[in-house]
């Protein structure tokens, strides 16, 4: 009998994925380009880290920002983001928001950053003289949850939304 309470113990948590770092948040508006939803990524470093990746989805559009958390960009106007996916780095310039703490990534990167995720690649970021390291572990099961897919969105009174 304890053999058997045993090897169910073992086969249950062998099915068990490990912890994500992937957090989904998401408003049903009750029609589709209204819903919106939004996916952080909190550091694997531990502790309050200075960088934050997120996406946010509106409908059927998604835009991706980094922003510091504690401090001010040194540029005002223009940052340069370093991302390295395996051993290809490229270089972004972007638009500093006001405040200086935050930046909305081009379309074309956002697609970038997500291809790679899905593919399970770890993808490097640094801002000034900040790092993030965004690990690709159940990157793909939180975005299907964070672009809508199957059911994902319940408005609490109405059921469902179609």
């Amino acid at each position: 009998m304890k053999t058997a309470l045993l090897a169910l113990i073992l086969l249950l948590s062998s099915c068990m994925t490990g912890p994500t770092h992937w957090s989904v948040d998401a408003i049903a508006a009750g029609d589709r380009i209204f819903n919106s939803s939004r996916m952080r990524y909190t550091s694997t470093q531990g502790g309050e880290h200075p960088i934050l990746f997120e996406m946010v989805r509106v409908g059927d559009r998604i835009e991706a920002y980094i922003s510091l958390t504690r401090f001010k960009l040194r540029s005002k106007k223009i940052a340069k983001v370093c991302f390295t996916i395996d051993s290809q780095t490229f270089e972004d310039s972007i638009p500093v928001h006001e405040g200086g703490m935050r930046l909305t990534l081009s379309e074309e990167t956002t697609q970038k950053l997500i291809q790679a995720l899905q593919m399970g690649h770890k993808i490097a970021i640094l801002l000034d003289d900040f790092e993030e390291v965004l690990e690709p572990n159940e990157f793909s099961r939180s975005f299907d949850k964070f672009v809508g897919e199957a059911g994902f969105f319940q408005n609490v009174f109405k059921g469902p939304v179609p």
